[in-house]
C-alpha cells in the first residue's frame, strides 16, 4: 500500500510495516519526529481525525515537546476509558509515559512547555518513588496469592 505526505508533519511520508511484537500491520509516518502511528484497518478513520481534528498550529511544525524536551507522540482517545465527550479525541503524550505525565489535547493550541532541570528530577524522582511503590504492592500480592495456593494444595 502506498501513501501520500504525512498528515500531520507534511514532511514525511507514511509507511506500512509489521510489529514485532504482535505481528500487526500498523501505519505510521517515516518522520520519527511525530507520533503519525495506527492500525492499518483504522487508517481511513485515523487519517479523517487528525485532517479535521488536530489545530492547523500543529501541522507541517514539529510535534510538541514534553517535560523532558522530547518530541510527543499523538494517540486517539479510547472509548473504553474516557468521558463520551473525549471519545475518539486527538492528544499528544510523551512516548514514555513511565517517566514523563505530559498530556495535551491536540485541537487545543498550548504553549511550549519550558521545565527547569530542578522540575525534571522531581518529575524523575516522582516516577521513581511511583515505580517502587508499585513493586512493592506486586510482591504482596505475589505473596497473598503464594499463601492462598499453598492452603489450597494442602
Amino acid at each position: 500500500m502506498s501513501f501520500a505526505p504525512c498528515t500531520l508533519c507534511h514532511r514525511g511520508t507514511r509507511e506500512e510495516f509489521t510489529a514485532k511484537v504482535d505481528g500487526k500491520e500498523y501505519v505510521r509516518c517515516k518522520n520519527k519526529m511525530w507520533g503519525f502511528f495506527c492500525p492499518v484497518g483504522k487508517f481511513e478513520e485515523y487519517d479523517d481525525l487528525v485532517t479535521n481534528d488536530v489545530g492547523e498550529f500543529y501541522k507541517g511544525v514539529d510535534a510538541p515537546k514534553c517535560y523532558h524536551n522530547e518530541p510527543t507522540i499523538l494517540r486517539i482517545s479510547n472509548e473504553r476509558y474516557m468521558l463520551p465527550t473525549n471519545r475518539g479525541r486527538p492528544y499528544f503524550i510523551c512516548s514514555n509515559s513511565a517517566r514523563c505525565h505530559y498530556f495535551t489535547w491536540s485541537d487545543i493550541e498550548t504553549e511550549p512547555v519550558q521545565m527547569d532541570e530542578e522540575k525534571v528530577n522531581a518529575l524523575w524522582v516522582r516516577s521513581l518513588n511511583e515505580k517502587r511503590l508499585l513493586i512493592k504492592d506486586m510482591k504482596k500480592q505475589h505473596n497473598v496469592v503464594i499463601g492462598e495456593l499453598v492452603k489450597w494444595m494442602a
